[in-house]
């Protein structure tokens, strides 16, 4: 992980994301290195598992720059979510037909 902070100083790119993480992961990471902008994970209407665990971890304020700045909006990790698979890997746009029928008596 140390080649991320320095490939940022160097100037080679502005900013790093992550990609399938859980919210520990991102904690042990962005207490050291250089901070991440984005978390890309795989969310949907069927999986919403970041709502439980990511999410909740995106808005955490950090402590040490909380108490120089207490109403300053940036004291939040500032990490967007970007959902890798907002239509469930094609799932939420298949037409029905045969293969996918419900029995009639489903409820």
């Amino acid at each position: 992980m140390k080649a991320l902070p320095d490939v940022v100083q160097s100037g080679w790119v502005r900013y790093v994301g992550m990609s399938n993480c859980r919210a520990w992961q991102y904690y042990a990471v962005a207490n050291h290195l250089t901070p991440f902008i984005s978390m890309q994970s795989d969310y949907n209407l069927f999986y919403r598992e970041d709502e439980h665990e990511m999410f909740p971890t995106l808005k955490v304020r950090i402590n040490r720059i909380c108490e120089s700045f207490p109403d300053d909006p940036c004291q939040y990790f500032g990490v967007g979510s970007i959902p890798w698979t907002s239509l469930a890997r094609g799932a939420m746009v298949m037409t029905l037909d045969e293969r996918f029928a419900m029995p009639y008596d489903d409820r």
